[in-house]
């Protein structure tokens, strides 16, 4: 799999037929929109998403050690136990409307790594505990 660069997913975006500023203004609005809890570059792959624009795809899913997991990476699965789970919060979106934010820390032999949920993925941590071994699949990593 290869890295795609800021700069290579504004290009796609401008074939697209996006203009520099469109751009540029969309990312500020989704960063407002999630409160700046994303990046630019996270800003950038969900606005590259929404316009149907594939960064990074394997195959199939492609498990992954932890040590191995490296930004720009996606549909990935990765096994690990559970050390650590963070309570979810709730944020308004700037175009309006809830959302819904959460983590979990997990760990293997190789190392550890958090795990964001978005949403109604946050449901999920109504059915694990510390300790539990976790199967995150179809996951991107940051």
């Amino acid at each position: 799999m290869i890295s795609v660069s800021e700069q290579e997913i504004i290009d796609r975006l401008l074939e697209k037929g996006m203009t520099k500023e469109e751009i540029e203004n969309e990312i500020k609005e989704r960063i407002e929109e999630m409160n700046g809890l994303i990046s630019r570059m996270g800003a950038l792959k969900i606005i590259a998403n929404d316009h149907n624009i594939s960064l990074f795809k394997a195959s199939e899913s492609v498990r992954v050690r932890i040590k191995n997991l490296v930004g720009g990476l996606d549909d990935v699965t990765v096994y690990g136990r559970v050390t650590d789970i963070f309570p979810v919060k709730e944020f308004t979106r700037k175009k309006g409307g809830k959302g819904k934010v959460a983590s979990m820390i997990i760990t293997d032999e190789t190392g550890t790594t958090r795990v964001v949920l978005w949403d109604n993925k946050t449901n999920i941590l109504d059915k694990i505990k510390i300790g539990d071994v976790v199967k995150v699949v179809q996951a991107r990593v940051r």
